[in-house]
């Protein structure tokens, strides 16, 4: 039997990690953008997130019912909220495999 395998790094810039979402006076982070993902999925997720709060925000727009509105407002602010942290992961990779590998920033 042999033994278990490592994950293997990906060759190129990947997500650094990112916390995200205080939810109390001690700083305590409840969310997390998860650190080693390819920079180039970490873009997919990000576009279909995007995507998401637009079509949120575009209902929105054209909704006629408040209530309706104000649970397509909460979720964009949310949606946004992530897309952020997922920038930010991504940015810090990038920094990071740049000053690794000598590359610009």
């Amino acid at each position: 039997m042999s033994a278990p395998t490592q994950p293997t790094q990906p060759a190129g810039a990947v997500t650094a990690q990112y916390d995200f979402c205080n939810v109390n006076p001690e700083g305590k982070m409840l969310f997390s953008v998860r650190g080693g993902i390819p920079l180039g999925d970490a873009f997919n997720q990000l576009s279909v997130l995007m995507g998401s709060t637009m079509g949120a925000l575009d209902q929105i727009a054209c909704d006629q019912d408040a209530e309706s509105a104000h649970g397509a407002l909460w979720q964009s602010i949310h949606m946004m909220e992530l897309s952020f942290a997922v920038v930010q992961a991504m940015h810090g990779g990038f920094v990071a495999y740049a000053a690794k590998t000598g590359g610009d920033q």
